[in-house]
């Protein structure tokens, strides 16, 4: 790689191992925050103490070196500049981009075991979908032995994976980092981020910096690595910053704290026990990050051959006098009873992805204060599965799955509905909706098995989040074996005598397909017991097929 890497702090030996495996960084064309120093964020911020008065000010010009000083966590730094309701933080630092440049800072650490050299990326804001917070650390990590590379440990939320350097993408040396818009978790493919732990869009199509694009700041002993408080607001009061960490909108601890210090202290033990990346699990995120693509393939192929379809029964039969044989409505019959069914069934389809499917919220109690804790669990026809479980660091993702059910359930109707032109039996009508009904009976049956087994994803929590464990394999638990409908009550330990109540049910938008289906289940036995021609063939088929 052409350029000089700069770089500086601590030893030579541990400049020259930061500069040679520095990672490039690719982000999202849409992201706002890159890598900086942190100089700027604290140039910006006041220090406070949450009390239980409330926070009281202590320090209206902190530096790096006075943050030092402050070790416990009830301090916070908070931005001048903006708060996590607008936009004033991300404004000025993109005012102020190209003078500020990129940071990367490095820690490394060597051991029987190899060395391990982590990148910290401190970003000003972090206006991620799961939470949103002023600043924002994350770290990418990796294992060498000697010179040569073994493994490779991101951080993503309160998780993260790991990954052997032959399932890694880089260049030489350099590991490749994927960076997701807003919440800047690290990822190893350009495809990752929706189907995981959490719904991240990451890509390939925005800035990408090279070790030689960024500075490199070699962690030693820097007086601001022992400040124990929170980069960025976290709270007015010690209830409100409770909530504010249930809802993820506090800032978070620094590198020497994270994860308990565990990422710091012993980031091999650290990184070895984050899920290992296999490639089925590429092979996997690539079918879902370009599921649409085969979809609307498939569903184009789909028309195509339901056309050739169609001109072919034209040039047989016809198409009838009303082209579309669920029209055939004219007085009360079988045949028109099965037919009007199948209009039910079409709107009530429709209706189906509009309305959740499954949801499970939570309220949470603490100090004789009540906060509502929606979307904890949320499964609906336009985003699939998202699952995130609340705890004193912030949302806890537990899984995704984006797949649109809504296109695969619309486009289904639009076929649906194309299949019955010129149809000219009612038995093989029925038949279509018989197998309409199965169809639309798939999606209830998925997400109800789901429920069933949901129970198996408290093995999901991270071990870092441990007062998130039990409240959540509680829940969990409960709702597997009363999926439809339920609700649970549980005292906490963290906040002592804070009280979590849950409720779930399953969504109007299930009902209406169980409804839909049924309708389509029914009008299919009503047509094939009707045995009725809804029309005869036309004079002019059946001279072009003397002719042919």
């Amino acid at each position: 790689m052409s350029g000089t890497v700069l770089c500086r702090g601590a030893s030579t030996q541990d400049q020259t191992v930061a500069s040679r495996f520095a990672p490039v960084l690719y982000f999202e064309h849409e992201e706002t925050c890159y890598p900086v120093d942190v100089g700027y964020f604290v140039q910006h911020s006041e220090l406070y103490h949450l009390s239980s008065l409330g926070p009281v000010l202590v320090d209206a010009t902190p530096t790096l070196t006075s943050l030092g000083a402050y070790q416990d966590s009830s301090y916070y730094l908070d931005n001048q500049l903006g708060t996590i309701a607008d936009s004033g933080i991300i404004d000025d630092y993109q005012a102020h981009r190209a003078s500020l440049g990129y940071t990367v800072y490095a820690h490394v650490m060597t051991s029987g075991q190899g060395t391990i050299i982590q990148y910290w990326f401190f970003y000003v804001f972090n206006p991620g979908d799961l939470n949103r917070h002023e600043a924002d650390w994350e770290m990418a990590q990796i294992q060498v032995q000697g010179n040569t590379p073994l493994m490779a440990m991101y951080s993503q939320h309160q998780q993260g994976q790991k990954a052997s350097w032959s399932l890694v993408e880089a260049n030489g040396d350099h590991m490749k980092v994927y960076v997701a818009r807003g919440s800047h978790a690290s990822y190893f493919r350009s495809f990752s981020g929706k189907l995981g732990v959490a719904s991240d869009s990451v890509r390939d199509n925005g800035l990408v910096l090279q070790p030689t694009d960024y500075t490199i700041e070699v962690l030693d002993n820097q007086s601001w690595l022992s400040y124990g408080g929170s980069w960025g607001w976290a709270g007015g009061n010690q209830s409100v910053s409770v909530e504010a960490a249930l809802l993820g909108e506090a800032g978070p601890q620094g590198p020497q704290f994270r994860e308990d210090g565990n990422m710091w202290q012993d980031p091999l033990s650290w990184g070895m026990a984050l899920p290992q990346a296999q490639q089925p699990l590429f092979i996997a995120e690539w079918f879902v990050y370009n599921f649409l693509v085969f979809f609307i393939t498939g569903a184009v192929i789909c028309l195509v051959v339901l056309a050739a379809v169609i001109v072919r029964r034209s040039r047989r039969t016809g198409l009838g006098p009303r082209v579309f044989s669920f029209l055939y409505i004219d007085g009360v019959n079988t045949k028109s009873i099965g037919n009007l069914l199948c209009v039910v069934g079409l709107v009530l389809t429709v209706l189906a992805v509009f309305y959740p499917w499954y949801s499970v919220s939570g309220r949470f109690t603490d100090a004789g204060q009540t906060l509502a804790l929606d979307n904890v669990l949320v499964i609906d026809a336009f985003h699939g599965i998202s699952a995130n479980f609340p705890s004193s660091q912030g949302p806890v993702p537990l899984g995704s799955l984006v797949i649109p059910f809504a296109y695969i359930v619309l486009i289904g109707t639009v076929l649906c509905i194309l299949g019955t032109i010129g149809i000219s039996q009612s038995r093989k009508l029925g038949l279509r909706y018989f197998w309409r009904a199965v169809r639309l009976l798939l999606p209830f049956l998925l997400v109800l098995v789901f429920m069933l087994a949901i129970g198996q994803l408290a093995s999901l929590v991270p071990t870092s989040v441990p007062e998130a464990a039990a409240p959540v394999r509680e829940t969990l638990t409960a709702i597997s074996h009363a999926p439809f409908q339920g609700s649970l009550s549980m005292t906490l330990t963290n906040p002592p005598g804070s009280v979590l109540s849950m409720s779930w049910q399953l969504g109007w938008g299930m009902y209406l397909l169980l409804f839909a289906s049924i309708a389509f289940f029914i009008a299919g036995t009503l047509e094939m017991t009707a045995q009725e021609t809804f029309y005869e063939a036309s004079v002019l088929s059946e001279t072009t097929q003397r002719e042919s």
